[in-house]
Parts: C-alpha cells; structure tokens; sequence
C-alpha cells in the first residue's frame, strides 16, 4: 500500500519540489459548484468549443487554483499543514479529459512564523502553462506517515435527466389531468411541477383540509388549479374516473393511493375506462449512475 509521509519545518529545504498529476471530468466541475453554491462554474449554455479563458464556465479554471492547495496539503509540505495566503494567476481554462501537472518549489523558508512560501505551476501535456501561484504555508510541526486510503466516492444527483423530454414536450398543449389523492408531499410537488412545465392543467382530488395544509408546509402554491374536495382515496378515484368517462379530463395521476384503489375504478365493467385491450405498466427511471432515462 503506498504510504504518504509529511515534511515537517525543520526538514524543509529551499528548492525542495512535488508534483502532483489530476485529470478534470465533467462531474468533477459539478462537484466543485455543489460544494461552493458558485453556479457560475457551470457552463450553462454549451456549445462550440471555446478554448478562451471567457468561452466556458468557470470551473475548469477554479480547479486548477485547487491543484495547488491539494498538493500542499498532501504532499510538500503535507499531512498537518494549512495554507495561510494564496495567490494565483489562471492562464487558460483546463480541458475535460486532459490531465494537469502541478509542480510546487519551496522558494522561502521564515523561521519566525514557521512558515514556507512555494511557488507553484500547473501545466498541460503540451506544456502549457494552466495555472501558476505561490503559497504561503504554515508547515506541520508533528512529524506524519499514514497509508494512502481511497477517498469516498461522490455521486452526484441530478434533476433535470429528463430535459430531453421536456423539451420534446415544448409547444405541446397541457392536458387536463384528474390527480388522485396527492395527500403526500412528493405527489402534490410532482402535480405542481407539471404544471409549471405546462405538461398538465392538474383538477387535484382529494380531502381539501389536508391537501392545503401540505401545500403550506412546502410553499406551494395552489392558486392556479382548481381542487375537488373527496372523501377519502376511494373517493378520489371514483371522481378522478368518472371525470376522464365526461371528458373533463384526459389523464389520470396517481397521487398517495395504493394502485390497487385506484386501478378497481379504472378497471370497472360499470362506470370504469376498461376497455378490450389489456392494461400495461411503464416504469421510467431516472438511475443516478446511467446517463440516459430507463424505461
């Protein structure tokens, strides 16, 4: 197992050097913006490569200043060390895929502080200068060597994997949807999120109390729609049914109801929508670490 192993002050020495080689990906750059809420470090309109400093968000270039403190504090002077000033100059963004050198040299030792300066520069394959710094460091005191351990993986969750299918929805006119009994929290935002993608005209059905003291608890606002007071879920299937039966609604959502409540009214010879055909499930899903829907 390959062990690192800090450099205390008095061990330091002018001219001593590390380097450091780390390859930038996509969520990487959407790592660094979750972990600082700098929304800027997205490139938010992709399109034709841009290879200036300006033509892309900020986070392939806010990694490279990264680079220097990573190196500092994991490798001169190490383990126990804190950066106290830095001062960086990034000179190109880093491109995705490609992988980074950071180099730091100990240009000044200061007795008096315990401190070191390194001057730092982070270069691509060909070279070129991506980032160059200097560092002041406060240096561990308490001599360290530890096991490299793997860090902990990072997934990131992301909302809008079903962009593709909103924007094929775009222009499209919203239907009028019968929600059954969104007495819970996801099944009212979902209905309201719909809504607000004008996906559906959502009619919401269920008891009214409850449906409105959930949409204050989560801000949501039920202004625009129009909600049917019911009973109780049995209820608010029979009435979301007979309601798709007049035409007032063409679509059924099912809100937090057991399938089975629901499917009973759907499924009526009587004042049911069962028609000769079979019904079927389609599932889709979004899985955090799949790049594309799953039906």
């Amino acid at each position: 197992m390959e062990m690192i192993e800090n450099k205390i002050f008095d061990e330091i020495q002018i001219g001593d050097q590390a380097s450091l080689t780390r390859t930038l990906d996509e969520d990487g750059v959407e790592a660094l913006a979750v972990m600082t809420g700098n929304l800027n470090l997205i490139d938010l309109e992709p399109g034709p490569a841009d290879t200036s400093m300006y033509g892309q968000g900020g986070g392939q270039t806010s990694w490279s200043a990264v680079l220097f403190t990573t190196l500092a504090g994991t490798r001169l002077p190490g383990l126990g060390s804190i950066a106290r000033h830095v001062d960086v100059r990034l000179h190109r963004p880093v491109a995705i895929g490609v992988p980074v050198t950071a180099t730091a040299t100990v240009m000044e030792k200061r007795t008096e502080t315990g401190t070191v300066v390194l001057d730092c520069r982070a270069v691509d394959p060909a070279g070129e200068e991506v980032a160059t710094g200097r560092l002041e460091v406060l240096a561990p005191t308490v001599k360290q060597r530890h096991a490299l351990r793997d860090l902990p993986k990072v997934q990131l969750r992301r909302d809008n994997r079903y962009l593709d299918l909103l924007k094929a929805c775009e222009g499209l006119p919203a239907l009028g949807c019968a929600v059954v009994h969104p007495c819970s929290a996801d099944a009212l935002r979902g209905a309201v999120e719909a809504a607000e993608h004008q996906l559906i005209t959502p009619i919401l059905i269920g008891p009214e109390d409850k449906i409105r003291a959930i949409a204050a608890q989560e801000n949501l606002d039920l202004t625009p729609y129009r909600l049917v007071p019911a009973e109780h879920s049995h209820h608010s299937a029979e009435l979301a049914v007979a309601m798709v039966l007049s035409g007032e609604a063409q679509t059924l959502m099912k809100g937090s109801l057991h399938t089975d409540e629901l499917l009973t009214e759907v499924v009526k010879k009587v004042g049911g929508l069962r028609t000769e055909r079979r019904i079927s499930h389609c599932f889709l899903l979004a899985v955090p670490t799949y790049p594309r829907p799953i039906i």
